[in-house]
Order: C-alpha cells, then sequence, then structure tokens
C-alpha cells in the first residue's frame, strides 16, 4: 500500500488547460482542509456549538467540539480505496500505481466514495479498533456516518466492509485517522446513542464545512505536501492565516447581530419619522411575550385580521430571540413568491437595525433573479468590480454570491423566501438536510399558514415535526386559521394548543416545552375593541344565466355601477383567462382598466406592480380618481394595495376574507374615496341551477366545490361582516359546521360524489407527500433515494412541494433590424463574451423576458430556436444545461412554436392554447 501522503484527493483534472501540468491535493490536507473549517466554525460561532449540546445533553460539551471536528475531517475517508484513485489515471500512477499488484486497474466508474467512508469506518471499528488506534473512535460510528452523505445522500445503516478490518486497506484507514487526530486532537469518548436531530444537524455541518474545505480559493492544491512535518506547517499557517475564519466570514455564514436590546420603534420606524410603538390592544399585547427567553423548542401561533400588524409582531418577536441569544437568524416563509418579493424591502430594512456589521440576506425562491431589490443588491455587492473601488461600500446587509444557490441561500443569517424553499428540507432530494440544518438555528416564520391543500399541509406538518425536534422557534401566522387546522400544526410540532379563550380574536398562543401554552388576546374592555372594527358590506352578484359568460357580464355591469362614483375598484378572478376575459371587457366598455396575473414577463409584471404600488399602496403620490384593477390571487395576500370597493369571482369565505383585507386598507380623506362611503365586496355568486349541479366553471380546477357551494350560502347568509370577528367566525361555520344538502340548495347524490372525491384525493394526496419525506425525527436520519433538485438551473425540483405543480416557461424575443430583443428590453441581445457583469446582464435580460405558464403531462417537445435565436439558445443550453426553456420569436403579438401558440402584449400577458384545442369551459363533473 502506498503512503497515505502519495493519495489524492483533488485534482485540476477538469479545470487545466491542455497546457497545464497535472497537479493534486494530498488525502490527508483535504481531510485537515475540512477539519480546519469545522474547528474554526464552533469557535466562532458559540450558538452553533451550544445547539448540538443542547440536542444531546448526555455528552460532554468538550467530547461534542472534538468529535463534530474529527466527523467532518474523516468525511473523504473513503477516497483511500483503489476504486476512488483510480478515477485520476495521473493519481493512479503517482499513488496506487506504484505498488498494485493485481492483474487488472480498477475502473473508478460508479464508486460513491460517501457511501465506502461509512462502510469503511463501521468495518473498522465495529469490533473494537485495531491496536494503536484511540478506542473512542469508535464512538463516533454513528455521526462518521451521517458525515459521510455529505454528497447529498443520507446511507442510514450499511453492512461494514470486512476488508477494512483485515485487509492491507485497514492500514491507510488507520493512519489516515492517526494523521487526523495528531493535528486535530485526538476523539473524546461518547455516550452511546445520539439522537436522531443531533445527527441530523451533524449531516448538515459535515456537507457545509466540505463545501468550504474544498475551495481552491481558501485552500490551494498543494501537492509538495508529503509528510506529516510538511503537513503540520501546513496546518499552522492556515491557522495562523485564519484561513477558515475568513472563507465563513467572507461568505457570511455567520451572522454578526448586535447584542444590546433594541425598541419596536428602532426595528420598524422608517427613517425621518417619529418613533413607532406597537399598536395598543393586540398588537402591543403580542408583542410582550416572553418570547425567546430560554433555548428550546417554542412555538407562537398568531391569528389576527389583515392589516393589524402580524409580520411586525413575528419580526420583533424573532429579533428579540436573536438578542437573547436563543436564535441566530430568521427565515421568513411565505406562500408565493410575489408575497415573498414583497416582503423583501420590509425584512431588509428590519436586517440592517439588527446587524453588527455586514449581515447577508438572501431571497430564497426559484424566480429570485425576477426581483429589482435582489437583483440590485446582489449586482452591487457581489460582482468583482467591488473591489476594483467603482461602487459605494457596502451597506450593512449583503447579498454574499457564495449563498446566493438555493441549497445554501437558507445558510444565510437573514432569509426571506417561498414555504417551498423550507418544506424542501424534509423531502427527499439532495441536501434536503442542509436546508434542515441551516433553518434549526434560526426562528422560522411561516405566513398564511391556512393557504395549503392537503398535500402540502403534510409537507408543512412534517417540517415541524423536525422543527420542534430540534428545537427550532417556529412563529405561524394567519388571519383565517381554523380551529382544527390550529391543533393539528401544533401537534406536529410537538406541543399542545391552549384551551383558554377558545372563540377570541385576534389571538396569540404561546407555547413552548417544560410550560403551559396560553393564549394572548386583546386587553382592552370590549367596548374600545370595538372602536376598531371595520365593516365590509357584502353584496351578492347573481349573473342572469348559468356559464362564464353570464358571470362576466354581470361583473362588468357590477363594476361599472360602482364607478359612476369614480374611485378605485378591485375585481379578482380566479383564473388568468377569466381575469383576461374581464379586463377586455371592461376595455371595451370605457373603463380604465389594469390587468395583473402570473402570466406577464416579469419585466412587464415587475413594472406593473410597481406602478399599482405607486398608485394604490399605502405611500400613494398619485392616486387615480378612478380606476379598475383586475387581478388573479397575486393581490390576494400579503400585497399591500388599497382599494374603495372590491369584487371577487366566488371563492372559499376564508379567501374573501383575505380579499377584503385589500378594501379601506389605510386611512384616507373622504375625498380620496371619490364618493365611496364604506367598503363593499361584491362576490359573482352561481346561478340556483349551478349550485344545484355544483358546476362552477373553471374555479372548480381551483377549488372545491362544497366548499365554494359553502362559500356562496354565507355570502347569502352575512350582508355585512365586521372585521375582525367575522375572520374567526365565518371561518368556524365555513370548516367546522354542518352542511347538509338541503341548506347548501346542492342534488344529495351530486354531493355526495364531490364530497368522497374529495376525501379520496386528500387521502391520495398525503400518501403522496409521505412518499417524499425525510425519515421521521425519531428516526437515524436518511434517505431512501436522494433525488437531486436542480434547483440551481431555475428548473422543478424532482419532488415537487406542490401537488400536480407542472410549468414550462417560454422566453419571448421581439425582432429588430439589429437582431432579437428580449421583450422589454432596448437594445438587441447577443451572445455574452467573458466577464461575470456580462453574463450576469444576459441571464437577467432571459429571465426578465420569460412567461412561466401551466403545462400538465410531459413538458413540450423542444423545439430548434429560429436561427436568428440558435446561438442565444446554444449559449442558454451550456450555461444552464438543466433548464428546458423555450426561445420564442414573437410575430406580431403571435407566435407558433411547436406545441405552443398563442400571443403576448404587455398589457394583457400571455394568451395560450395548444394548436386546434380551445381551452374547456368548465371541468366534467367526475373531475369536481
Amino acid at each position: 500500500m502506498p503512503p497515505i501522503y502519495d493519495l489524492w484527493a483533488k485534482t485540476n483534472d477538469r479545470d487545466r488547460s491542455d497546457e497545464a501540468p497535472w497537479s493534486r491535493h494530498p488525502l490527508p490536507l483535504h481531510l485537515l482542509d475540512v477539519g480546519l473549517v469545522a474547528e474554526a466554525w464552533l469557535a466562532e460561532d458559540d450558538h452553533l456549538l451550544r445547539r448540538f449540546c443542547e440536542l444531546w445533553p448526555e455528552a460532554d460539551a468538550e467530547a461534542v467540539q472534538r468529535a463534530l471536528v474529527l466527523t467532518a475531517a474523516v468525511h473523504d475517508l473513503g477516497k483511500v480505496y483503489p476504486a476512488f484513485q483510480a478515477k485520476s489515471d495521473e493519481g493512479w500512477a503517482a499513488g496506487y500505481g506504484q505498488a498494485w499488484t493485481e492483474p487488472e486497474k480498477p475502473t473508478g466508474k460508479g464508486f460513491d466514495h460517501g457511501e465506502a467512508t461509512t462502510k469503511a469506518f463501521e468495518g473498522l471499528v465495529r469490533r473494537g479498533v485495531p491496536d494503536g488506534l484511540d478506542p473512542a473512535w469508535c464512538t463516533l460510528a454513528p455521526l462518521v456516518r451521517v458525515g459521510a452523505g455529505h454528497h447529498g445522500t443520507l446511507y442510514g445503516p450499511v453492512s461494514p466492509d470486512r476488508r477494512a478490518a483485515y485487509s492491507p486497506l485497514r492500514d491507510l484507514l488507520v493512519a489516515s485517522l492517526d494523521e487526523v487526530a495528531h493535528h486535530l486532537g485526538p476523539p473524546l469518548p461518547l455516550p452511546d446513542g445520539p439522537p436522531p436531530p443531533f445527527l441530523l444537524l451533524v449531516a448538515g455541518f459535515v456537507s457545509v464545512a466540505d463545501w468550504f474545505g474544498s475551495n481552491a480559493d481558501s485552500f490551494p492544491l498543494a501537492p509538495k505536501v508529503t509528510s506529516r512535518t510538511e503537513a503540520e506547517a501546513y496546518v499552522r499557517r492556515h491557522r495562523d492565516e485564519k484561513t477558515a475564519q475568513r472563507a465563513l466570514q467572507s461568505a457570511g455564514l455567520i451572522g454578526q447581530f448586535r447584542t444590546e436590546p433594541t425598541t419596536f420603534g428602532a426595528l420598524f420606524t422608517p427613517d425621518g419619522e417619529p418613533a413607532w410603538a406597537p399598536r395598543p390592544g393586540f398588537q402591543k399585547a403580542a408583542c410582550d411575550i416572553a418570547f425567546g427567553e430560554a433555548s428550546g423548542a417554542e412555538i407562537a401561533v398568531v391569528e389576527a385580521p389583515m392589516g393589524l400588524g402580524k409580520t411586525e409582531i413575528a419580526l420583533w418577536l424573532a429579533a428579540r430571540a436573536i438578542v437573547r441569544g436563543t436564535a441566530d437568524g430568521i427565515y421568513d416563509a411565505l406562500p408565493t413568491q410575489a408575497t415573498a418579493n414583497a416582503a423583501y424591502g420590509r425584512v431588509q430594512r428590519v436586517a440592517e437595525r439588527i446587524a453588527d456589521g455586514d449581515l447577508a440576506l438572501t431571497l430564497a425562491h426559484g424566480a429570485k433573479r425576477f426581483s429589482a431589490e435582489h437583483r440590485a443588491l446582489r449586482r452591487a455587492f457581489a460582482s468583482p468590480s467591488t473591489s476594483a473601488g467603482d461602487v459605494a461600500a457596502p451597506a450593512e446587509v449583503v447579498a454574499p454570491s457564495w449563498l446566493q444557490p438555493s441549497k445554501r441561500a437558507l445558510l444565510a443569517p437573514i432569509g426571506v423566501g417561498t414555504i417551498d424553499q423550507a418544506l424542501l428540507a424534509v423531502m427527499g432530494v439532495r441536501h434536503g438536510f442542509v436546508r434542515l440544518f441551516a433553518l434549526a438555528r434560526k426562528v422560522v416564520v411561516i405566513d398564511e399558514v391556512h393557504a395549503h391543500d392537503a398535500y402540502t399541509g403534510a409537507l408543512l406538518r412534517h417540517l415541524l415535526a423536525w422543527l420542534g425536534a430540534l428545537g427550532t422557534k417556529v412563529i405561524l401566522l394567519s388571519a383565517t386559521l381554523p380551529a382544527s387546522l390550529r391543533v393539528s400544526l401544533l401537534a406536529a410540532y410537538g406541543l399542545a394548543d391552549a384551551d383558554e379563550a377558545p372563540d377570541a380574536y385576534p389571538r396569540l398562543i404561546h407555547a413552548r416545552q417544560g410550560s403551559d401554552p396560553h393564549a394572548v388576546v386583546d386587553p382592552r374592555p370590549d367596548a374600545e375593541r370595538r372602536e376598531d372594527d371595520t365593516t365590509v358590506s357584502v353584496e351578492p352578484v347573481e349573473p342572469s344565466d348559468d356559464g362564464p359568460e353570464a358571470r362576466t357580464a354581470a361583473g362588468v355591469a357590477w363594476v361599472q355601477a360602482r364607478l359612476a362614483k369614480s374611485g378605485c375598484v378591485a375585481w379578482i378572478r380566479n383564473t388568468v383567462r377569466e381575469a383576461q376575459d374581464a379586463a377586455h371587457a371592461l376595455g371595451e366598455a370605457g373603463a380604465p382598466v389594469e390587468l395583473l396575473h402570473a402570466r406577464f414577463a416579469r419585466h412587464d409584471r415587475n413594472q406593473i406592480e410597481a406602478d399599482l404600488l405607486r398608485r394604490l399602496g399605502p405611500d400613494a403620490s398619485d392616486r387615480p380618481e378612478c380606476l379598475v384593477v383586475v387581478a388573479t390571487q397575486v393581490i390576494e395576500q400579503s400585497v399591500d394595495l388599497d382599494f374603495d370597493a372590491m369584487l371577487s369571482d366566488l371563492a372559499p369565505a376564508d379567501l374573501l376574507l383575505q380579499r377584503a383585507g385589500r378594501l379601506w386598507r389605510h386611512e384616507r380623506p373622504a375625498a380620496v374615496r371619490q364618493g365611496h362611503d364604506e367598503p363593499v365586496l361584491g362576490v359573482l355568486l352561481p346561478t340556483d341551477l349551478e349550485r344545484a349541479t355544483l358546476s362552477f366553471g373553471p374555479s372548480a380546477y381551483v377549488y372545491d366545490a362544497d366548499t365554494l357551494a359553502r362559500s356562496a350560502i354565507l355570502v347569502r347568509e352575512h350582508p355585512a361582516w365586521t372585521l375582525p370577528a367575522a375572520c374567526r367566525t365565518l371561518v368556524a361555520a365555513l370548516y367546522d359546521g354542518a352542511w347538509p344538502a338541503g341548506r347548501l340548495g346542492a342534488d344529495p347524490t351530486r354531493l355526495d360524489a364531490a364530497r368522497a372525491g374529495a376525501v379520496k384525493r386528500q387521502k391520495q394526496m398525503e400518501r403522496a407527500a409521505r412518499l417524499t419525506f425525510l425519515s421521521t425525527p425519531t428516526q437515524e436520519p436518511h434517505v431512501r433515494q436522494a433525488r437531486a433538485d436542480r434547483s440551481d438551473a431555475g428548473t422543478h425540483v424532482a419532488l415537487t412541494t406542490r401537488y400536480g405543480a407542472h410549468s414550462a416557461a417560454a422566453t419571448l424575443f421581439r425582432d429588430t433590424p439589429a437582431g432579437p430583443a428580449p421583450i422589454g428590453a432596448d437594445q438587441p441581445l447577443s451572445v455574452p463574451g467573458e466577464g461575470w457583469d456580462a453574463r450576469l446582464a444576459a441571464e437577467e435580460a432571459v429571465e426578465l423576458a420569460t412567461v412561466s405558464f401551466p403545462w400538465y403531462g410531459e413538458q413540450p417537445a423542444s423545439v430548434d430556436a429560429s436561427d436568428a435565436l440558435g446561438g442565444l439558445r446554444s449559449w442558454w443550453t451550456n450555461v444552464r444545461p438543466y433548464d428546458a426553456r423555450h426561445f420564442v420569436l414573437l410575430k406580431g403579438d403571435g407566435f407558433v412554436h411547436g406545441e405552443l401558440s398563442g400571443r403576448y402584449s404587455s398589457r394583457s400577458g400571455l394568451w395560450l392554447a395548444r394548436p386546434g384545442e380551445a381551452p374547456p369551459e368548465a371541468p366534467p363533473f367526475e373531475d369536481i
């Protein structure tokens, strides 16, 4: 067997040019590099070490720290095998090739050195460690087993490799462990049975340490180090130069938070305004709870109406936990990319005020490049030009480029993104456990927690189970949370619900390990609380006939009647096609219309959203006298627009309440309301025949038919909704009451069939979700078959976080005399030259001209781009090999591109149809 310093761990095989000489990094040095990163990380981040110790209180803290460093160091022990060394011809010749006596050299193909690491270690220590090796190595076996999964797969129990105990391979393994212990310290004994949550953290910790230890910028190849003596000098130099510390700090991985107490005003008051204070009543009572005073699992469930400041409550409680040292960051999880984009600026301002020096902030979702704020932040502070002095010095919050790929984005001390990025943490995707490791140390805020179907809800409960087991602090937010769902979520987290004040609203449930849960309600007298009530007048709008055309005509008539007073009116439709039809009909009738939905190119959508916020947001500078905004659900939640009146397609009553939250959202002079003297919500109802047959048109593709039928009755029975109380009473009536067919006016046979179908679908969705799960918190962490999530390439994950989530994407170009230009761009786009700035600009141009749209079944067949776009398409395929978007050249406003055909305009967005196929008017009954 060759000396261990003759074996390689890293080479320049992939990166070197034909003229460059081959080089390598000796295996012991790579093991030590990763160990040095782990050592520095634990020394710099006492919160991280404390979290490990809290999860395994029976183990000595010093022994835990040493074990973590050594586990990180031996993560690549399997690289001693000949099958790995054979992956490089030059590496083989320099190592095993000098003494190989077998007839054939191993191929190295398909060899998994991660699995080999755990098999080798198990084989080495299964019957007691060999002579001359510290027996305490034996107690590290469970940690090494999960640490070996650093390439994304947690293997679980494996069969030990018997050769590790009896063959000459043993000598290399023993020598590697001895070398690691010499430089990093020997292992210290650990008790048996590390808890599964502790092991999960080990898996994430080792993976991230390996990413840093493999970075050649920090740890360049050192082929001339060939002995322990030279390695001692190597280790000493990296420790003296603080190589690992500097890498961790520059990546923004270690949060630098202020430790002195802050005030509500200091955290939220906009510059130049008088200091804010919590609103008297519920918000103040909620902000006063003892959240974050002690380590361990702790949850707050905030149920409060739209506009009361739930986000400020959550961020305030999270900031206090950080100051108290019981959390080390925040992840704000929103239901959609649009709501995440809307929250990004608010969280950024809070991050700036709790930061002590530069603090990494990331936007974590698949379309983050579309966010103007995020792009500006990344361009300013992630570009190499930053060091050239041609941009301003960094602000307190930066977006380090290392944290941008979505696998790593959650590691930033402060993150804003979709709930999907958090749910991937408990699914069988590669490195999902790294996401869970990242979340474990933060306060995880989950907004609109009610807004999930059975599939995503099952994933959410699995996530909460893991967060509870890891001692992660969680804050759940909702305006319309059914009591049964609240109980289910708290039970999944591992804590009980509070029985007190069951009907109070607004309400906060605070529960933590070791103490009884309790409810916080508005402490003011009833008369004082009622002064804050808002009454929304609810008007049923009933079409004269069945079908979508009649509903659209009735809606146009209602909006026109409201516009007789002028004012700003919203019409929220349930599907994009219906929104486009409504906007077209209103335009034909002479109404001033803006349309917003998810099927705009991002350039246009950004402009529309920004324009609407400028004109209808909280700081509206030129609110129009008369405007209709036709939109889909994109304005339903977490978007701060304010309307004088609203029309809505029929939706579940809890979502109608959410939509009503966009009415009279801000105090404005009466003259600004243009004669509208109270908030009014019109709801388009089905006809009696449609209710009887449960025929709800395209809306039945979006919402459960039984729930729509119940909501229609609630609209009829409650002509005035007093907020916030209606958020409790209507939701309870919708989900917790008895609804016989007679009350719904529905055919009993159809209703029974619809309900049976809904139960069947729910069970199917929950079963499908369970098939994606990471192991439970009571099992040693393992993944049956980890799958790449491809999220860095901007495409769908192999295991989706949304049931039946299928879509495709097209980048749209217009022809110009100088060549094709992405829609929204002034100049043609050509294949970028060398350089980071050129590539980033080209990628952004492509992304901003892209439209995503639903596509069920197989993805649309690839079509060669036109000659004018062929070069760009080839370039994109090279830089994004897994991204199958289509490059489409518009002819006028229309296009035909293989299976895709349609038209696009910056006013109405994408209208798409398959050739020769008209969209269905309504789903068949058996699909309801």
